[in-house]
């Protein structure tokens, strides 16, 4: 299983956990759950965009983490803020899922 890199100036314990779940069961076979994944909706369609880029080597897995905080963040600054405020596995979950 892959694992990343936590972000200590701005807090990504929650981004960690619940992205690195899909992207350990997008690595099992990334074509069939790059298929599933892009059903699920916007969020997941992108997401599945960043671990293509990470599975060829054009980011990290922390890159397309910080790639994916971004654009939550984005949309909702308050519930996926930077620094040491951090964010919840169940905002996560609501707005991707």
């Amino acid at each position: 299983p892959i694992g990343m890199v936590w972000d200590a100036a701005d807090y990504s314990c929650g981004y960690d956990s619940t992205l690195g779940i899909f992207a350990n069961i997008w690595l099992h076979n990334p074509d069939l759950w790059s298929e599933r994944f892009c059903t699920i909706g916007p969020y997941f369609l992108y997401w599945t965009l960043l671990l293509r880029q990470f599975g060829v080597g054009q980011t990290t897995i922390e890159g397309a983490r910080d790639s994916m905080r971004a654009r939550m963040h984005n949309a909702r600054p308050n519930d996926f803020p930077y620094g040491q405020r951090g964010t919840t596995i169940d905002r996560i979950a609501r707005l991707v899922l």
